[in-house]
């Protein structure tokens, strides 16, 4: 006792930290194409991954790994025939489809017969 004494009010700011990768709700998928198929055009499928931490402002960002056949929107993850596809009876096209935070990334496998 005889010691000082003050008081203080102190604000803590806490900000939100990306440590959670996305996470793909399938992690198969399976379409079908035409080998008559519009470039550009014909919608394949779509693959969805989610986020635990994604903060707002921040997305989710698709794209493939593999055949050139084919494309994805990076916004919401709608794959196109991009190039004409020569499809024969029991054959498919096997893709890798990636999610990405801008830090982490999600891998899901593709297969369109």
């Amino acid at each position: 006792t005889g010691g000082l004494q003050d008081t203080a009010t102190v604000t803590v700011n806490v900000l939100p930290v990306n440590d959670v990768p996305p996470v793909f709700n399938i992690t198969e998928y399976s379409f079908t194409a035409s080998r008559l198929s519009p470039l550009g055009n014909e919608r394949v499928g779509q693959v969805t991954a989610t986020d635990a931490d994604l903060v707002v402002g921040n997305s989710i960002t698709y794209s493939i790994q593999g055949d050139g056949n084919f494309a994805i929107d990076p916004d919401d993850g709608v794959i196109t025939v991009s190039d004409y596809i020569f499809n024969f009876e029991g054959s498919s096209f096997e893709l890798t489809v990636i999610a990405s935070d801008g830090e982490f990334q999600a891998t899901a496998s593709v297969d369109i017969a």
